[in-house]
């Protein structure tokens, strides 16, 4: 008995004390390598992989992207509170379907975009979390680019993102100009290639500075790190938040933005079993900013290092009682490097629980 309680003491004594100090996190899964290669791996609607050489892809498809006129095929989706299951639809320099929708510049406004292949599920899933869950007062935009996205070839896609990124420019710059907009309410979320697409929507308005872009498991096949006019970037927002979910294969590796989360270590995600497509670790990204939006236990982080001793499988962290959230309306000021584990089901935040944490304290 004496013994047990002993034990009980120290590791309590433990647990309390061990936050406030230096700690190395071991990384079970830490993400891949970023390469340029010339000779890429690219999903192929099946849900397998061929390998292409990019520069023969890009040039080749150019062609065949954009092959209608994005401005008929691309659809601005409104959700509010009032409305938050049936759309209403908005469109650039249509002054009177704004007037007559439900949105309220006097509210944020979060524009969401989805990737490859999409059929909706990402916007039910905000739609659940802003106004079924959450019960919030935005303005919900969610940007319809299905028939462009919908080819079953990735490559063809891949280039629709430059259009589409540009036409999402225009409409903010619509919004702030006949809306009455409040550019420092704004946020762009996107999904995979819709990352990418609310990078080069950054890179283009005119109205001003983006104040923040969430980059849910940028795509990585076809983009490059040594090309960041073509991908999301750190420079298009004032505050750039990226989630990696499946870092080297579906994702980027490397932190694109001021702050880069890891869950799990970024590369895969626990409850995905094989997962040999990567698409159900792919999808992790935007199933936890969803539920961080509304969860009361939090998605919390932990700040490596260095995004280096990351890869080797460490996450040395300086102080282990400075944690953010990763997640919703928070990390403003936030840089760096972050580590979090999560369950490997609903619901997947954890708090400040963490099983990989090593004994050997600085």
């Amino acid at each position: 008995m004496r013994i047990q309680l002993l034990f009980t003491l120290f590791s309590l004594f433990f647990a309390t004390n061990v936050y406030g100090t230096e700690v190395d996190i071991a990384i079970q899964a830490p993400p891949g390598i970023d390469t340029d290669s010339e000779v890429v791996a690219i999903p192929t609607a099946d849900g397998g992989f061929i390998y292409v050489n990019k520069t023969e892809a890009l040039s080749t498809s150019l062609s065949l992207a954009t092959r209608y006129e994005v401005e008929d095929a691309v659809y601005f989706e409104l959700y509010t509170k009032s409305n938050p299951t049936e759309l209403q639809y908005l469109a650039i320099n249509d002054t009177e379907s704004l007037k007559n929708s439900s949105f309220n510049p006097n509210n944020p406004t979060k524009i969401l975009v989805h990737g490859w292949r999409s059929t909706g599920e990402l916007t039910t899933l905000f739609q659940e979390a802003f106004f079924k869950v959450g019960a919030k007062d935005i303005n919900l935009i969610a940007v319809n680019w299905q028939y462009g996205a919908s080819t079953l070839n990735y490559i063809v896609a891949r280039q629709e993102v430059f259009a589409v990124g540009g036409l999402v420019a225009q409409f903010i710059d619509f919004l702030v100009r006949e809306g009455g907009l409040k550019l420092e309410s704004l946020q762009l979320i996107g999904h995979s290639l819709g990352a990418h697409v609310c990078g080069i929507a950054g890179k283009n308005v005119t109205s001003g500075k983006i104040p923040k872009i969430i980059g849910l498991d940028p795509a990585f096949p076809l983009f490059s790190l040594n090309k960041p006019g073509e991908r999301l970037s750190e420079k298009d927002a004032k505050v750039v938040e990226i989630i990696h979910s499946n870092a080297g294969r579906l994702g980027f590796s490397s932190p694109l933005g001021h702050i880069s989360f890891y869950p799990n270590g970024g590369a895969s995600q626990p409850g995905c079993g094989w997962d040999l497509l990567n698409a159900c670790a792919h999808s992790r990204s935007y199933i936890y900013y969803a539920e961080s939006i509304h969860s009361p236990t939090g998605f919390y982080a932990w700040k490596c290092e260095s995004y280096e001793k990351l890869q080797n499988g460490n996450c040395h962290v300086k102080d282990a009682n400075d944690l953010i959230q990763m997640g919703a309306d928070v990390n403003n000021n936030a840089t760096g490097v972050y580590y979090l584990e999560t369950n490997g089901n609903p619901t997947f935040a954890v708090g400040r629980n963490i099983k990989g944490l090593s004994l050997t304290t600085k």
